[in-house]
């Protein structure tokens, strides 16, 4: 007998990095709004839902960190997110490809969310998935002829 079990992901990143377009990628769909320009498009978080194997994972997309217009209130959002989801089973952290390291934000965020999750657990539930690696390796090829 199969199961229908129900999978919530928070997905965290920066304001740009591709939370939206990842979502609407792996679900198939064009359920989540995208930007193109340097303002922010997901203001308040949402969730998308998609099926797999009779389980359903909710994709909650959260607004970006480190954005123009200050993090109060997308904090906000991911609190109430974490609020609403607390049964929430993995964070999927998005960052660009060529960012060596989490930018200051992100460690204060993921330190504040630890608690969602016992502390030895916590970097099980942990994924980071790296965006346009397109873009990185055009940028890469051109500066190795240079």
């Amino acid at each position: 007998m199969l199961f229908n079990k129900t999978f919530p992901c928070l997905v965290l990143g920066e304001t740009g990095v591709g939370k939206s377009s990842f979502i609407n990628a792996i679900t198939k769909t064009q359920q989540c709004g995208v930007g193109n320009g340097v303002k922010a498009c997901t203001t308040d978080y949402d969730v998308i839902n998609t099926n797999y194997n009779n389980n359903t994972f909710l994709f909650i997309d959260t607004p970006g960190l480190n954005d123009a217009k200050g993090d109060k209130d997308n904090i906000k959002q991911i609190k109430q997110a974490i609020v609403d989801y607390p049964e929430f089973r993995c964070i999927l952290i998005l960052m660009k490809f060529q960012d060596v390291r989490l930018p200051n934000s992100m460690v204060n965020t993921l330190q504040k969310y630890m608690g969602c999750f016992p502390l030895k657990e916590f970097w099980k539930h942990v994924f980071i998935i790296r965006t346009h690696a397109d873009k990185s390796h055009k940028k890469f090829q051109k500066d190795k002829k240079k």
